[in-house]
């Protein structure tokens, strides 16, 4: 009897879910357009509170997120402060016709700090093309940087999500290969570190060695990025480091890792000194 039930209960749920899933792709597709946060995935208060933050810091514009989860500005309100150039492309993003969803995925070691994917092209009769991007945030990652203040503040998840943005309405990439330390997408966020007053990043791809662990006396994987005052040309550059334990954040079983903002091989790793 009790087998039966079981069995009852089972085909149930399957044909509810069978139900639910016909019943959702047959409802209308909604595009939201514009710079929004995740129904799915948002971040927490916490984590929206201080993106939100670092996105007014960078930009100097006054913003708001909607009961729907759209992010606005306030025009009522001059920009006080901020870069003009990020400001430009953060108003780009908020006025797109293309949709920006943030999602928050703590935790994640496919992800390294952030990532930027378009999901869906979207057209409604002869109108142009739509794109549907996803912004994915690993705001866990960033509690693992160690360093200057500085220059965790010139890589913090609003600088971040400003790269990816840069990615999706400039089009500009990342290192195409061992000529181009920095590419082309990081050079440009770096005009808007110096309006800032921000050290400059200095490569794109972080450098591993062998450390000890901060909280411990063990051996691990210490990727590096390095930042400057007053540019790597400069002769009174003033470098910043920003550390963090490799494993916390990505994969090391596996031996390549490529994302956005992140590529390791571990076969490389040399014990160096500071």
């Amino acid at each position: 009897m009790k087998a039966n039930s079981c069995r009852f209960l089972l085909l149930s749920v399957a044909l509810a879910l069978c139900w639910t899933t016909a019943y959702t792709r047959d409802l209308p597709y909604q595009f939201h357009p514009g710079l929004r946060i995740s129904r799915t995935k948002p971040p927490t208060s916490r984590e929206l509170t201080g993106l939100i933050r670092d996105l007014s810091s960078l930009s100097g514009l006054r913003l708001n997120v909607d009961a729907d989860g759209a992010i606005h500005y306030d025009a009522n309100f001059p920009p006080i402060g901020g870069s003009p150039i990020a400001r430009e492309l953060l108003l780009k993003a908020i006025e797109s016709s293309d949709s920006f969803s943030v999602e928050s995925v703590n935790n994640s070691k496919q992800i390294a700090f952030a990532q930027i994917e378009s999901i869906t092209n979207y057209r409604n009769g002869t109108n142009p093309t739509q794109t549907e991007w996803v912004i994915r945030i690993d705001f866990a990652d960033f509690a693992q940087l160690r360093g200057d203040a500085t220059a965790i503040k010139a890589f913090n998840p609003g600088m971040n999500l400003m790269h990816e943005l840069t990615h999706a309405i400039l089009r500009l990439p990342d290192p195409a290969g061992p000529n181009d330390p920095l590419g082309q997408c990081e050079r440009y966020l770096n005009l808007m570190r110096a309006e800032l007053g921000l050290p400059l990043r200095q490569y794109y791809f972080p450098k591993n060695r062998l450390a000890r662990s901060p909280v411990s006396l063990a051996q691990i994987v210490q990727g590096e990025l390095k930042f400057a005052h007053g540019g790597a040309d400069s002769k009174k550059a003033e470098e910043s480091l920003l550390t963090f334990d490799t494993a916390m954040v990505v994969n090391t079983e596996r031996r390549y890792l490529k994302s956005e903002n992140y590529r390791t091989c571990l076969d490389t790793v040399r014990t160096t000194s500071r």
